[in-house]
């Protein structure tokens, strides 16, 4: 497995995937998400209509 930058390949909707993503302006952290079927990103586990 290796970092794949989303701005060269788009994950699958419904897969999760490792991302770095800005909290705070600078800060950043490290979760699981996934794209939703319309595109959305979703933090894995938030989303509250599943």
């Amino acid at each position: 497995m290796s970092w794949v930058p989303v701005e060269s390949d788009v994950p699958p909707p419904l897969v999760d995937v490792l991302v770095v993503h800005e909290l705070f302006e600078g800060q950043h952290t490290t979760d699981f998400a996934y794209r939703k079927r319309d595109g959305q990103w979703v933090l894995t586990g938030s989303d509250p209509d599943q």
